[in-house]
């Protein structure tokens, strides 16, 4: 295999900073913490935190030696997984402003854009193109199944349904609305006899209860089958030409839930909408089957929130729940989901698969459920890392260690981050924003949070 990109190596990238500029660069965040320290009692909090940044880049490299946020520990048997040609290549993703997209002009002349520059109309071409993507990928997974692969079946996971999972939340999740509500889509779904075969699911589009952040339901056309739930990530088209006043809203919300509680990534939105989600889970799954949830980002984190809460009110409803490049959970959530089995609650299985090269699955400071650690060898930035698909691909299989995992001293420094800086921030500009136009969504953000 080829030699891994630098990123990999995170004690070799802070060591390879000047230490002039690594000083520079922690005498900058300091002024920025005090400039940012009126606007929140966190700010205080990061100031505190901030005088025990090393000093040079070798005492930096030195306490965080062997770790990296874009590399999970894993634990036990590497294993190697190769779908082959046949398998067939998916490269589709959801697409972001800064992303570059080939459109074809009024002159019939392609060229590549901004996807910020896209308008409406052509921004719903180019999601049309990718639905049909998405058909095309699912016909031919169900024409050359793998479904015997080995390491997926030690692990207990059917590859095929995990990987359906994945295009769900990463890619069909993140379409606009109008492209995908009320369309049905063929999905391969295992036979009595192991084998794929395609299977017509109608999609519907909704909106979580006192917010914008968006869901899908699949619901199967043959009632014998398994519906899906889909949660939405983190959409950062808040400032895309083509998004509307909902879209703005909603995208603005779902970064909000990233950085705005200092003690993870913050459920408000799930827990306003339990009864709604209770509802429809209870509605999907009246034929007595199980319903699989799955989401991409914080999408995974909220299907994960979610499956804890519903185990909790002894909801025996739920089947696999699936979390692609998850951020870690609150350790209140981690503690709720320990104390299931005890109080004789229904155990929720949740999957987790973290890609090399992505630092967001090390945010959080908590992990609930098993959590594998995907690597494809390839040299991508981490931001690719984070949207495109895996699994379609050849790459390794390996359990992480939660434990180990959770110590990582890196791992304590990224959630720092999330939430004395980039939260603090946040936290100022929705007082300022919300001092100057009053919202009530705007101010339910603003309750003071119960800290951990």
């Amino acid at each position: 295999m080829e030699k891994l990109p630098d990123f990999h190596d995170f004690t070799s990238f802070v060591s390879n900073i000047p230490e002039a500029i690594q000083k520079a660069g922690g005498s900058f965040v300091k002024k920025s913490a005090s400039a940012l320290a009126p606007l929140s009692e966190a700010g205080s909090k990061f100031l505190s935190a901030m005088k025990s940044i090393p000093s040079s880049a070798a005492e930096m490299a030195a306490q965080l030696k062997g770790q990296t946020p874009f590399d999970m520990i894993g634990t036990g048997e590497l294993s190697q997984v190769t779908p082959g040609e046949a398998f067939g290549k998916f490269d589709e993703k959801s697409n972001i402003p800064i992303d570059k997209v080939t459109i074809t002009t009024a002159e019939g002349k392609t060229k590549k854009v901004l996807y910020a520059d896209v308008d409406l109309d052509t921004r719903k071409e180019l999601d049309e193109a990718k639905f049909e993507k998405i058909q095309n990928h699912f016909n031919h997974l169900e024409q050359n199944s793998i479904w015997e692969m080995t390491p997926y079946k030690k692990a207990g996971i059917d590859y095929e349904h995990a990987h359906v999972a994945e295009v769900l939340s990463k890619v069909l999740a993140y379409l606009h609305p109008d492209v995908i509500k009320g369309k049905t889509l063929s999905i391969p779904v295992k036979n009595s006899s192991d084998k794929l075969e395609m299977q017509e699911f109608t999609i519907k589009y909704e909106d979580m209860e006192g917010t914008k952040l968006p869901f899908l339901t699949l619901t199967p056309t043959n009632k014998d089958l398994e519906p899906w739930l889909i949660i939405r990530g983190t959409d950062a088209n808040v400032i895309g030409k083509s998004a509307d006043g909902k879209e703005k809203e909603s995208s603005l919300q779902s970064v909000i839930a990233d950085f705005i509680d200092p003690k993870g990534i913050s459920n408000k939105p799930i827990d306003e909408a339990l009864t709604q989600f209770e509802e429809k889970i209870s509605k999907l799954s009246e034929n007595g089957k199980k319903v699989n949830l799955a989401g991409h980002s914080l999408g995974g984190e909220f299907v994960q929130y979610l499956a804890v809460k519903l185990s909790e009110k002894r909801n025996e409803n739920l089947g696999v729940v699936y979390g692609f490049n998850s951020p870690g959970v609150s350790k209140k959530t981690q503690v709720e989901y320990k104390n299931l089995k005890p109080k004789g609650n229904p155990i929720p299985k949740l999957i987790n698969f973290n890609k090399v090269g992505d630092c967001i699955p090390g945010v959080g400071r908590k992990l609930i459920g098993t959590h594998y650690r995907i690597d494809d060898r390839r040299s991508a930035s981490p931001d690719m890392a984070h949207r495109v698909c895996d699994l379609n691909r050849a790459h390794t299989l390996q359990e992480v260690d939660v434990e180990k995992e959770e110590k990582k001293g890196i791992r304590r420094l990224m959630e720092g981050a999330r939430k004395n800086l980039i939260g603090a921030a946040l936290r100022g500009a929705l007082k300022i924003s919300n001092d100057l136009h009053p919202a009530d969504w705007i101010k339910s953000y603003l309750t003071k949070p119960e800290l951990p």
